[in-house]
């Protein structure tokens, strides 16, 4: 299996040696994106009213933001951002 691209780090700050990274640096690229996604996700399904019905559901609003974040990665790579 190979492994995902994340982006690297959301808010990268040097450590030690000046621009080395270490693993405190946070969250991903890849879960910034996704955490801004899910209001998405969960808006897209339920509204604004997503209540109980959407709380059984999060796990597939929480797959769908991550899809999204995973969409905009391969965006920000390929240079479609413009």
């Amino acid at each position: 299996m190979s492994e995902r691209d994340d982006g690297g780090p959301a808010f990268p700050r040097p450590h030690g040696v000046v621009g080395e990274l270490t693993p405190m640096d946070g969250m991903t690229l890849r879960d910034y994106f996704a955490a801004k996604a899910l209001p998405w996700a969960l808006a897209r399904d339920y509204g604004n009213d997503w209540g109980e019905r959407g709380v059984r559901h999060l796990p597939l609003a929480a797959k769908a933001a991550y899809k999204a974040a995973d969409a905009m990665l391969l965006a920000r790579k390929e240079g479609s951002h413009d």
